[in-house]
């Protein structure tokens, strides 16, 4: 920028003292006991300062949006047909054929976008191009409208920013 003449030298100086005092100004008062204080085990300060420290099964009232019946998903229909336990009939159910830990994460999703209208879920490779980290989006693709389930940038600070803003302003995220 100094080179091309873009910005004198001494403004560039000047602009990184000034970050430099005010990281350093940071650092400081984190540091101080008195200006930071430690919260201990069995403080009341972080519940007594959450948005909300109750249990809301919906923020509202509206009927969920679906593109498609539950009973008409391929994913739904092919975890009803899974087998639940380890062996059956004395035997090992195949790999193919087990109830999974990614099936219980899609059930668990299902569950809860059918019943808060609120609910999105923000994450990279999950929505239009993919089935998000060990499949376990396959068949929310065809199950979800656009604005609940959708791709982000591979990005976790935009990922996490979008979500927390998201939830600050009265919607559900779910995990992406």
């Amino acid at each position: 920028m100094v080179e091309i003449g873009a910005i004198p030298g001494d403004v560039l100086d000047g602009a990184k003292e000034a970050i430099d005092a005010a990281v350093f100004d940071m650092f400081r008062l984190a540091v101080d006991l008195e200006a930071s204080p430690r919260v201990g085990p069995g403080s009341e300060l972080v519940g007594s300062v959450m948005f909300s420290n109750r249990r809301v099964e919906k923020f509202d009232d509206r009927q969920p949006e679906f593109l498609q019946d539950l009973s008409q998903n391929p994913r739904v229909q092919q975890i009803k047909g899974k087998v639940r336990t380890a062996t059956q009939n004395g035997k090992p159910v195949p790999k193919m054929k087990m109830y999974n830990v990614r099936d219980g994460i899609f059930e668990a999703l299902i569950y809860r976008f059918a019943i808060d209208p609120t609910m999105a879920a923000f994450g990279e490779g999950e929505s239009r191009t993919g089935a998000g980290a060990f499949a376990v989006y396959r068949g929310l693709t065809e199950l979800l409208p656009y604005h609940r389930l959708f791709n982000s940038p591979i990005s976790e600070a935009a990922i996490v920013g979008a979500a927390v803003g998201y939830a600050l302003e009265g919607g559900r995220v779910g995990p992406s």
